[in-house]
């Protein structure tokens, strides 16, 4: 549970926090951005569109097509999961930067496969692609001896998760034990999502530094607090009264949160392993800091890996 430090943290920035966009120029880049068919994921893309950036979309339903490319992407589906990374590797001449910013928040218990729909969604499937496109990240990273950036859309909420139901025995599959329905608590679900993100992206930037070769620039992996945005996000599930009461006085638009965003995407190997909120780093919440969630990071990590070797296509 949180701290005072974790609350006033989260009061501070979402109350006298100012988020900034880069100036940058990103003229040949080529920069993929999920779930940008609505709300930070379209906010986000236009502001690369502004800075001259090769912009590619994703969307589940892919008939409403715009001018900017869109490819279809399902992250509960692992099929289609696969085939977008595979096709990011094949097709695209270089890539530059990629937002993993598509996520679910939903209210009732919903299996995909055998995993619940908010962890394959927002935890599985987001690492799955992220590891499948890293390859082309690097591949142009040494190409044209740039810096690109992964930036995994994390959230200020993490610092309110129930961090207790992650404490599962050591035998036990993390992921294969939230998916109960028995002990699944759907109200705090996206929190504990988000904060099981949180922890999987320290590990995935760890991963990438000790893979990097030597005297060569190597992938910049972030993860990023958009704020407390009014966006669609919550679609699905009834706005709670906090959110209705609160929302009005301190939320912020998506066009807004999704600056942190894009300075996140930009900011450079400076941020390589970093948090950044309000377009800054900033510090993640006590839990992720200590000994035990670092611990519980890495089984997270171990049981993603595993699962990965077992449904991954063969090569």
């Amino acid at each position: 549970m949180p701290t005072f430090g974790d609350i006033t943290q989260f009061l501070g920035g979402q109350i006298f926090g100012r988020t900034t966009l880069p100036d940058v120029d990103l003229s040949g880049k080529t920069m993929i951005v999920t779930g940008a068919n609505t709300g930070l994921g379209l906010e986000a893309a236009k502001h690369l569109g502004d800075k001259a950036a090769s912009v590619i979309y994703d969307e589940t339903n892919c008939q409403n097509q715009t001018e900017i490319q869109v490819w279809e992407l399902d992250l509960a589906d692992y099929k289609s999961t696969f085939s977008f990374a595979k096709r990011v590797v094949e097709e695209l001449p270089r890539l530059d930067g990629f937002l993993a910013n598509a996520g679910v928040e939903v209210e009732r218990f919903e299996l995909a496969g055998d995993l619940e729909l908010t962890l394959k969604v927002n935890v599985i499937s987001t690492f799955f692609l992220a590891l499948g496109v890293l390859p082309k990240l690097q591949e142009t990273s040494e190409k044209y001896e740039t810096d690109t950036t992964m930036t995994i859309v994390g959230s200020l909420i993490h610092n309110f998760a129930p961090d207790d139901q992650l404490d599962i025995g050591k035998e036990k599959d993390i992921f294969v034990e939230l998916s109960r329905p028995e002990i699944a608590d759907m109200a705090q679900r996206y929190p504990l999502s988000k904060l099981m993100s949180h922890q999987c992206a320290r590990q995935l930037a760890k991963h990438v530094s000790a893979t990097a070769k030597q005297g060569r620039t190597h992938v910049t992996i972030n993860w990023a607090n958009p704020g407390w945005c009014a966006t669609s996000l919550v679609r699905s599930k009834k706005k709670s009264l906090p959110e209705l009461a609160l929302m009005p006085l301190i939320g912020w638009t998506a066009e807004y949160g999704s600056r942190t965003l894009v300075y996140a995407l930009t900011a450079g190997k400076e941020t390589h392993g970093c948090y950044l909120s309000e377009s800054q780093v900033k510090q993640e919440s006590s839990y992720v800091r200590s000994s035990k969630g670092q611990e519980i990071a890495q089984r997270l990590w171990d049981d993603l890996i595993t699962r990965l070797r077992e449904v991954r296509p063969e090569r």
